[in-house]
């Protein structure tokens, strides 16, 4: 069956669990490090997490800073939002927020060149498009 059967269907933009996963994040850039970690931890039980991994049954170690607090926050939107194709805008976000944290990306270094080879910033920038470019004389050409 098909998930979206009409034009007039409301479609999701986020999760509850998102949701609360974006106001943790805004509390961390407000240094409200202990809130935060309290709805972190509420997306880990709503998604059984603290079911599936004994040391955490109680839910994450406890945070005693911002820094820390946030690289909670980055794995868990990580694996709340795992296969959504949502994590470029985050990892953009977090490069140039401030806040610290550990993204803890996986440790591919090892078994593949992608990252032995140096990826300009450039990379992560997305074009403007030739019909915005042509038709609007504010948008430099690239050169």
């Amino acid at each position: 069956s098909l998930h979206y059967t009409s034009g007039d269907d409301d479609i999701r933009l986020a999760s509850g669990n998102e949701m609360r996963l974006i106001e943790a994040e805004a509390m961390l850039n407000t240094g409200q490090w202990s809130e935060a970690m309290t709805l972190i931890n509420q997306v880990r039980a709503n998604a059984g997490m603290n079911d599936l991994f004994t040391d955490y049954a109680n839910g994450l170690p406890a945070a005693s800073d911002v820094a820390t607090a946030m690289s909670y926050l980055m794995r868990e939107r990580g694996i709340e939002l795992w296969g959504e194709a949502r994590r470029w805008g985050d990892q953009r976000r977090w490069e140039t927020g401030g806040l610290g944290g550990d993204q803890q990306l996986a440790d591919f270094e090892t078994t593949t060149v992608l990252f032995t080879t140096t990826i300009p910033e450039r990379s992560r920038c997305l074009d403007v498009p030739d019909a915005e470019r042509e038709s609007n004389p504010n948008v430099p050409t690239v050169g």
